[in-house]
């Protein structure tokens, strides 16, 4: 490659810098909140049938998930050269868990049983919530090094495909997770 082209082309990217000045950004938003579902039952069978009935239907036998939405929105801009001026992640995290209300007035050893399985249960949903994290920051820096193009659609493509590659991580990282914690099971959560 010709050296005053690479010389002539550093300089495009640092007077474009110059010009455009840093980039506004803001950590990740990261918002957590839960959703019961409730079940009754006196016997450790009668909980688990309802379990089975009545927690989400999301293949096999889940009874407990954290859902992961996250979204991202940026602007580009600059003059002579098109980079990302402002961008926020946003991370949506949702327990869905199971709530046996009788267990919260009782000492039974059934109701010590119950609480011991939704802590492990607790346990194992942090997990997937680390991950939607770790996502959110993943994405995060990938558009924050997003460099400037000379023209805004390459910048907004590269900001698509960068953020896209950090998403698909995470769908890794919590099978690689399930995998290993045997979807909870080695980390107590069975009844």
């Amino acid at each position: 490659m010709d050296r005053a082209f690479v010389y002539m082309r550093s300089l495009f990217f640092l007077a474009s810098f110059l010009v455009m000045g840093p980039i506004a950004w803001a950590k990740p938003v990261i918002t957590t909140r839960y959703e019961y579902y409730d079940i009754g039952g006196s016997t450790k069978q009668e909980l688990r049938d309802q379990l089975r009935k009545v927690g989400p239907h999301r293949g096999g036998e889940t009874v407990a998930y954290t859902e992961q939405n996250i979204s991202y929105n940026y602007q580009t801009g600059g003059m002579g050269a098109c980079g990302v001026v402002s961008y926020q992640v946003t991370m949506a995290i949702v327990y869905h868990m199971p709530r046996w209300q009788q267990a919260a007035n009782s000492s039974s050893p059934l109701a010590q049983e119950w609480n011991k399985f939704v802590q492990a249960l607790q346990i194992h949903e942090d997990g997937h919530a680390q991950n939607a994290r770790d996502t959110a920051q993943a994405v995060d820096k990938a558009i924050a090094a997003i460099p400037a193009f000379s023209d805004c659609r390459r910048t907004k493509s590269a900001v698509v495909v960068a953020a896209q590659k950090a998403i698909s991580q995470c769908d890794r990282l919590d099978t690689e997770y399930d995998q290993k914690t045997m979807h909870g099971i080695k980390q107590g959560s069975t009844l």
